[in-house]
């Protein structure tokens, strides 16, 4: 038995140290972002502000998505996030702390629809290495 203690203290810190675990804490450095901007003929743009990043993250060992925006128009300061997900009960919680954030839409199917070639590509940026910062188009 201490012998089994013992691989588990060395090897414990080890895994919380891969991004990919559920317990990592993510860090400044483990982002991926790419740049994105509403087309002028895009009629599926999911989000109110026309340009800003698609991120992704490990969250609890999950690639997870999100839309991030400099605050104030400074990138100096922490982004404005919200997660980009065909979830319905995320979509409504960020309706309600961020209404600003997502296009002002009649249905939730539609911001559904609209959300998830997104999620999709935002996924996709998750295959690339922790702090890589993508232009438009590059996925």
């Amino acid at each position: 038995m201490g012998v089994l203690a013992m691989a588990l203290a060395v090897e414990a810190p080890m895994a919380i140290a891969d991004e990919r675990h559920p317990f990592h804490l993510p860090e400044t450095g483990d982002y991926r972002l790419q740049a994105i901007a509403k087309a002028d003929d895009e009629g599926g743009w999911p989000f109110g502000p026309e340009d800003g990043y698609l991120a992704c993250i490990f969250a609890f060992g999950a690639p997870t998505v999100l839309f991030a925006v400099p605050r104030d128009g400074r990138d100096d300061l922490p982004m404005r996030t919200i997660p980009v997900s065909t979830n319905a009960v995320d979509l409504v919680i960020t309706l309600v702390t961020q209404p600003d954030m997502l296009a002002k839409l009649d249905e939730m199917e539609e911001l559904v629809r609209r959300m998830a070639p997104f999620d999709r590509l935002g996924k996709r940026l998750c295959d690339q290495p922790p702090g890589i910062v993508l232009g438009r188009g590059a996925l």
